[in-house]
């Protein structure tokens, strides 16, 4: 991202925060960019960029060397030419001293910048790796749990399905009683038709009828307190499921997004390491082409001062 399109708030936030880190380093040192960038909470892009302008900004300005032949030397005699070239090969030397000096300082710069991008590089990588070593470990826990769970529901339907067997049993158990009981009925409704003076035996039967009838009442009874126990363990099963399904989706769903936010990381920093180089190779071919223009500059000096040592012995009678 050029510096340009970098939003205006979020300069002044970067730039504010480099500001601060530096006053609390009593102005001996400039901070570094990934410093500033964990300070004002910004991408490494932008925080680089507004970084090297800010910089800059620290540095005083350079002054140019004017060129043009200064008045005292045009001023001076034809006699004090020798001194006058020595003035401007000094004023000459020091120009390029002085370009030179610029261009270190800047070449050690974006070495320290280059170091920093680095050294940031490193940083978010490690971060990165441990990341990736939660989120493994919140997958193993997670499906350790869902191994457990699994069990336990396994072992929840097994009970249901044998307190379902015993519900049937009863059952059939309550239906024998039944016809039982209604044998029991018929066989004394035919008694007392039959005859009068079966009274005792009569009596029996009732009393046989009133124990089976209580027999039914108390399996019956059995047979309810099962039926709501099964139903108690159905409704355990299905709440552990859901329980287990959301979950499930929960984990998942935080380790893909941790999964999504190192990757993203690791592409900034690999963008980032790729501005350092081409930003590198820019400052290169500027000194590269600062040595030359200075080449040229004294190399104009040097003719004129032999074309002035030329005019000087023409001119003699």
């Amino acid at each position: 991202m050029t510096y340009e399109a970098i939003p205006a708030e979020l300069k002044d936030r970067i730039t504010a925060a480099a500001q601060e880190l530096y006053e609390q380093a009593d102005c001996q040192r400039f901070p570094t960019v990934d410093a500033v960038r964990r300070h004002a909470k910004a991408d490494m892009n932008s925080t680089s960029a507004v970084m090297r302008e800010w910089r800059k900004a620290q540095q005083a300005a350079p002054v140019a060397v004017a060129v043009a032949v200064p008045e005292a030397v045009a001023a001076a005699s034809t006699a004090a030419l020798a001194a006058i070239w020595q003035q401007a090969q000094e004023l000459a030397n020091e120009s390029l001293a002085a370009a030179q000096a610029a261009w270190e300082a800047e070449r050690q710069e974006l070495d320290a910048l280059r170091k920093e991008l680095a050294e940031a590089y490193e940083t978010q990588a490690q971060e990165l790796e441990q990341v990736k070593a939660t989120a493994a470990n919140a997958k193993e826990l997670h499906k350790m749990e869902a191994d457990r769970l699994t069990a336990d529901l396994s072992s929840y339907r097994d009970d249901f399905r044998d307190a379902a067997a015993r519900a049937d049993k009863a059952e059939l158990q309550a239906q024998a009683a039944d016809a039982a009981a209604l044998d029991l009925r018929l066989e004394v409704e035919r008694l007392q038709s039959s005859t009068e003076g079966l009274t005792s035996q009569l009596a029996d039967k009732t009393n046989a009828l009133t124990k089976a009838l209580a027999d039914l009442d108390e399996v019956r009874a059995k047979l309810s307190a099962q039926t709501a126990k099964a139903e108690a363990q159905d409704a355990a099963a299905k709440q552990q499921i859901a329980d287990l399904k959301a979950t499930a989706g929960a984990s998942q769903k935080a380790a893909q997004e941790e999964t999504a936010a190192a990757r993203q990381a690791v592409e900034a920093a690999k963008a980032e390491r790729e501005a350092a180089t081409v930003e590198a190779a820019t400052a290169t071919a500027r000194l590269a082409a600062a040595e030359k223009q200075a080449a040229d500059l004294l190399d104009r000096l040097t003719k004129a001062a032999a074309a002035d040592k030329t005019d000087k012995k023409g001119s003699k009678p």
